[in-house]
């Protein structure tokens, strides 16, 4: 792995090599050369950096965190811990730790059913996830401590456990405010249901309605009786597939805050199918335990708002567009609504009425051409950028070309919502370059056969 750096791919490359030299000898047994090998290393050695990197990145974390690590080999037998996971235990840093100090640390009203979970973790056919709460009691102080200790088993292919690892976690001080939090549960209930703006508690992972206020009720268009210890996206099913149970299942998983601001969705009011935007905030709700039962929601509706600040958007844009493009059509497609703002010279160009339905607009393109709008569009989505030229076939059958150029917006939420963007009738332009290419290819025909 010698670092020996060439010139390769137009510049100075570090590259490690690995030499061998071997003596060669002729027929009589006489050295007369050397062999020289060698093999490029590059990959090997960037490979080790990385796991280098994620080792030392791993055990920052893990410090930081004050985390005990451990890890089990039951084919061996042999159990490793951490200096932190030791100082638990009672023993100092240098003293080695085995499986039997493990077990006899844990406290005798949870030993029982801590065996269980680990025995239930390293049976191939459960690989139960290894998550739990007990008590250790330190061998040199006496000194009990509350843990959370979580670990994953590891088996190979014939089912047989190699590997069964984790971390633990001191919670003695979350443990010890549980009564707090059950009183703080009780005054939540209370703050919810007396709040100024939509709130809910949604408890488990199937999100049931667990305390609601008459502002969340309103919103959803709902009675109390509808809803409560209902699962949230059974009573608003047209919530499904609006990326909700993904954002409360992360809250409720990961336990991390999550804030939206004019976050879109689709709502129905009065059987009306509605499109709104609100700022949303998302918290885990922990129960006596500590662990996560549940997500609060707060919501505010800020339709009015946005809809206000994107008509002087857009109202701005197309005054820019129109005044730095004369001649040019433009358009202001809505992606959500399917709806379009066209210019009159647009208008004109495509030959269409001002109320033409989308979908009728896009089969004026010429049939040989809508894939490549079809391209086009897709490539916008990407790049934010829209660009292609094609033909249009205008009412009396006369066949035009057109170039679109536009511009993808998005929202917070990086989510696109509106194209903005112009045409151009380059059908001049075109018929100018066809016939300069047939005037090319004639004469050129003549200079290659000139008359004799």
């Amino acid at each position: 792995d010698q670092l020996v750096p060439i010139f390769r791919n137009g510049k100075i490359e570090d590259v490690y090599w690995t030499f061998s030299y071997s003596r060669i000898n002729n027929d009589d047994g006489n050295p007369y050369g050397v062999l020289v090998t060698c093999v490029e290393t590059t990959e090997k050695v960037a490979n080790q950096r990385k796991l280098e990197e994620s080792v030392n990145l791993l055990q920052f974390a893990t410090d930081a965190a004050e985390l005990g690590t451990w890890e089990y080999n039951p084919i061996t037998g042999k159990f490793v811990s951490n200096p932190k996971l030791k100082e638990w235990f009672g023993l100092e840093p240098e003293e080695e730790t085995d499986l039997q100090t493990a077990i006899l640390s844990i406290a005798e009203h949870d030993k029982k059913r801590v065996m269980a979970s680990i025995e239930a973790s390293l049976d191939f056919t459960l690989q139960a996830p290894y998550e739990i709460e007990y008590s250790i009691i330190n061998a040199k102080t006496g000194e009990t401590i509350v843990v959370l200790t979580k670990g994953k088993a590891f088996f190979d292919h014939a089912g047989v456990c190699y590997r069964f690892s984790g971390t633990m976690e001191d919670i003695t001080t979350r443990n010890q405010i549980r009564v707090a939090l059950a009183e703080s549960e009780r005054n939540l209930r209370n703050l919810v249901e007396q709040a100024p703006v939509a709130m809910c508690v949604l408890k488990g992972r199937d999100h049931t309605v667990d305390i609601v206020n008459e502002k969340m009720l309103q919103l959803w268009g709902k009675s109390k009786e509808e809803v409560q210890c209902k699962p949230i996206f059974l009573i608003l099913a047209e919530l499904n597939g609006q990326g909700l149970d993904e954002l409360l299942e992360s809250v409720y998983s990961t336990g991390q805050r999550y804030t939206a601001q004019e976050r879109v969705l689709q709502i129905v009011v009065a059987g009306v199918p509605t499109t709104v935007y609100h700022n949303l905030v998302c918290e885990p709700f922990r129960g006596a335990e500590g662990t996560i039962d549940g997500v609060i929601a707060v919501t505010v509706d800020v339709t009015e708002q946005v809809a206000a600040r994107r008509r002087v958007e857009h109202a701005e844009e197309r005054a820019r567009l129109a005044s730095e493009a004369a001649n040019l059509g433009t358009f202001d497609f809505d992606i959500v609504n399917k709806h379009s703002v066209l210019s009159p010279r647009f208008l004109e160009i495509f030959d269409v009425e001002a109320d033409i339905p989308h979908e009728e607009l896009i089969l004026r393109i010429h049939p040989d051409d809508r894939e490549v709008r079809e391209l086009a569009h897709a490539a916008a989505f990407q790049t934010d950028v829209l660009f292609y030229e094609a033909r249009i076939v205008r009412r009396d059958g006369h066949i035009n070309w057109i170039r679109v150029e536009g511009k993808v917006l998005r929202d917070k939420q990086s989510s696109p919502y509106r194209i903005v963007g112009t045409i151009l009738d380059i059908t001049e332009t075109r018929d100018m370059e066809q016939k300069r290419e047939e005037y090319i290819a004639i004469a050129s025909h003549e200079l290659r056969n000139p008359i004799t």
